[in-house]
């Protein structure tokens, strides 16, 4: 049975007390935490920094909570450190133990991926032992500041750069007048070094008449009159000679606007001076220029009339410069042109001319005695005082065409000349050589064969020289038709082999077959085929291959020959389809041929609606080639088309 019941009452009023002081305490310490702009951490020294508390402010920064870093229960501090920035953090280890405080500036990474910039300061707490026993700080949001501080610093770094390379002396000048920095400019206009300089004060080295004003002026400008002034003044540099210079001032004030310091900028009018006086000797020098060459330069305003003219002009056309200052351009050329009104004129000088500009153009013009002849005309523009202006080179090239018609002539007539004897040569030759007439004689035969492989040569020769002259004339009939193209590719191969075999090349035309169809003279395709394949035979070494390649290019197709010779010199390959052009003009040169064949082709090609060209790179062989615009293959053949 239960006789009663024993219990034991202790007083807790103390701890209740206390707790409840605690709470309080707790409870205003939060209060007073949560106001503060930034974290307050209590931490342990390891690695990671783990967080034994820390204030919920940290998810302002990071972005995080702080309940993520109590004893790195999600992640760690130091795992929202910037890592470039990890090793500063290290750095409060030394502070640590010499038992001092530490400041670190560095950024964290927020959780939605931009850095914060933070400053954190903190101090490690010991024991009466100086043990350490955790480190607590404070980490507050700095990303302001260091945005004004970096704009600042740029702003500094552009100021100084633009001080120290600007093209004019800079200076900044006390109030009292000391120089306080000077640029490199300054130093070699004035001849002083930088710390002559720096010695002195303006008023040493200003000439005596002008202080006075400069003086007057900065009066003004410390009272608040002027903002700031610009005034010509001289300088006296080291040599005591004077310096002409355009003075620029103006006056920095402080936050409580009170004056600090002047900007100066001085412009050196010797300089100045001096380049005028060099353009006034190179309009001279141009102008003795263009009074000494051989072309008529001619200057014309935008309404047509006629404002400089050369004595070259004036030599070719007869007239002074007076008499066709004024006077509009027409007067130059023969009727109709010559009466042409002038608001017709206006309105081709504003509109037509744009098709001549940059283009050498064949015109016949009028001498002041009535006689016509031919010229050539070159146009440019430019805009001189907000107007364009028209410049017209002129060379008189009568003499030129006189010379080119006698020289066809005299082609035309050698070549007909010469073409009927020497068929019947070579025909004769052929005969003998073939035993027509009996056997040769050894010791003939060589003779015989050289004398017939000249005058086919020679043959050759007046065919292209006659080929050139009906293509510049305009003569040479092309009868143009709908052709498959690969029949023609085979045929040129075929005819092309026996040439090629002399040399010990082999020609191939490569696969796949074309269906392309295209608008031809199939004979003048044949002669610019013949011509690519023998050169590429005759430069290619023995045992080689020359390749026939087609390729496709939407509406254009491509016909390319490809050798494994020696390449086409570089310094020939601007003048390769130029007429008796040939990289080995020597009389000793291995390789025959009249120099004729590529400016035929390249003339063949373009009449045929097509462009040709080449692609080499020395030593490693060439690749000619031609582009034609195909045909629609269900296209049915048109009629002959003569041109």
């Amino acid at each position: 049975l239960i006789t009663g019941y024993l219990g034991i009452a202790s007083d807790i009023n103390d701890l209740h007390l206390t707790t409840r002081a605690l709470q309080k305490s707790e409870s205003r310490f939060r209060g007073l935490v949560s106001s503060l702009p930034g974290a307050v951490y209590r931490c342990r020294n390891d690695e990671s920094w783990s967080m034994s508390y820390l204030s919920e402010e940290i998810q302002a920064l990071s972005g995080y909570p702080a309940s993520d870093f109590i004893n790195n229960r999600v992640r760690s501090f130091s795992s929202v450190v910037h890592p470039d920035d990890l090793p500063i953090t290290f750095r409060a280890v030394a502070a640590i133990e010499r038992q001092e405080s530490f400041e670190l500036t560095y950024r964290l990474l927020h959780a939605d991926g931009h850095s914060v910039w933070v400053r954190e300061k903190g101090r490690g707490e010991y024991d009466s032992h100086g043990e350490l026993q955790w480190i607590s700080g404070f980490i507050w949001d700095i990303s302001d500041r260091k945005a004004v501080e970096d704009q600042l610093r740029l702003s500094q770094q552009r100021f100084s750069s633009a001080f120290s390379t600007a093209p004019q002396g800079m200076a900044l000048v006390s109030l009292q007048g000391q120089w306080l920095e000077v640029n490199e400019v300054l130093c070699e206009m004035l001849g002083y070094s930088r710390e002559q300089l720096l010695r002195s004060d303006f008023q040493q080295i200003t000439h005596p008449d002008d202080l006075e004003a400069d003086l007057q002026n900065i009066e003004e400008l410390l009272a608040g009159e002027i903002s700031a002034y610009q005034m010509e003044k001289r300088y006296l540099d080291s040599q005591g000679r004077i310096i002409w210079v355009l003075l620029s001032v103006s006056l920095v004030r402080d936050a409580d606007d009170q004056p600090v310091h002047f900007v100066v900028q001085i412009q050196d009018f010797n300089e100045r001076i001096a380049a005028e006086m060099a353009i006034r000797e190179r309009e001279d020098y141009l102008r003795t220029l263009l009074d000494n060459v051989l072309d008529a330069i001619i200057t014309i305003d935008q309404q047509g009339y006629i404002e400089t003219f050369n004595h070259a002009a004036e030599r070719i056309f007869g007239y002074s410069h007076l008499e066709v200052s004024g006077h509009r351009a027409t007067l130059l050329l023969p009727e109709p042109q010559r009466s042409m009104r002038a608001r017709y004129l206006s309105h081709f000088l504003k509109t037509g001319i744009q098709q001549m500009l940059g283009q050498d153009i064949e015109l016949t013009a009028m001498r002041s005695n009535g006689e016509s002849f031919a010229i050539e005309l070159a146009v440019s523009q430019i805009s001189h005082q907000g107007e364009r202006r028209f410049i017209a080179v002129i060379r008189d090239i009568e003499e030129r065409k006189r010379i080119e018609r006698m020289k066809n002539e005299f082609v035309s007539t050698v070549s007909h000349e010469l073409r009927t004897p020497l068929t019947a040569i070579a025909g004769s030759l052929g005969l003998i050589n073939g035993g027509a007439l009996g056997a040769v004689p050894a010791s003939m035969q060589q003779m015989l064969q050289i004398a017939q492989d000249n005058s086919q040569r020679l043959n050759l020769l007046i065919n292209d020289l006659l080929d050139m002259e009906k293509l510049v004339a305009g003569k040479m009939l092309f009868e143009l038709q709908d052709e498959a193209l690969q029949p023609l590719l085979e045929q040129a191969i075929e005819e092309n082999q026996p040439y090629a075999s002399h040399y010990q090349v082999q020609l191939q035309l490569q696969n796949p077959a074309t269906q392309a169809r295209v608008r031809v003279d199939k004979l003048r395709l044949a002669q610019v085929l013949a011509n690519l394949l023998s050169n590429a035979a005759k430069f290619s070494p023995q045992g080689q291959s020359v390749e026939l390649r087609v390729q496709q290019h939407d509406a254009r197709i491509r016909v390319s020959v490809t050798d494994h010779g020696p390449g086409v010199p570089e310094n020939f390959q601007e003048r390769i389809f130029s007429k008796f052009s040939q990289a080995d003009a020597t009389d000793t040169r291995q390789k025959g041929g009249t120099g004729l064949g590529l400016a035929i082709s390249k003339e063949i090609i373009e009449r045929m609606g097509g462009q040709i060209g080449f692609d080499s790179s020395p030593g490693h062989g060439a690749t000619f080639w031609f582009e034609l615009t195909t045909l629609p293959l269900e296209a049915s053949p048109e009629e002959n088309q003569h041109v």
